[in-house]
């Protein structure tokens, strides 16, 4: 049976992905530190929640496909050989999906500024 290749649509995309996680965590820390707009304190708060909930999701799923996914040595964890359902998998499919989404939503609310929220809704469509 032959291994299965990531493409070179699937290897942008996964650069494309990197991109987005790296510029969201900066654009994170800088909306926080630099700019509150509104100041609303709740807001403030529900966004950290969230967004810590999102990397724990991050965190979570790789630890997950690495210890269960059964790849094979020296390749990377995400060419599993086997269906992982153990591990953050029971409660959801795609955990990296959910982090990221959950991460930009802590963001969007941790910045409380208009232009974070018309830039994050083509995000998470």
């Amino acid at each position: 049976m032959k291994q299965w290749e990531p493409s070179s649509f699937f290897r942008v995309c996964r650069l494309f992905l990197r991109i987005q996680i790296v510029l969201g965590l900066i654009i994170f820390y800088y909306n926080y530190f630099v700019h509150n707009y509104l100041g609303v304190e709740i807001l403030l708060f529900a966004g950290w929640l969230i967004g810590l909930m999102g990397v724990l999701f991050f965190i979570l799923g790789t630890y997950g496909l690495k210890t269960y996914g059964e790849a094979k040595k020296g390749q990377s964890f995400l060419l599993t050989s086997v269906l992982v359902d153990c591990g953050i998998f029971r409660v959801v499919r795609h955990p990296a999906y959910l982090g990221s989404i959950l991460l930009l939503v802590g963001s969007i609310l941790i910045s409380q500024h208009w232009l974070t929220l018309v830039l994050g809704i083509p995000l998470l469509i």
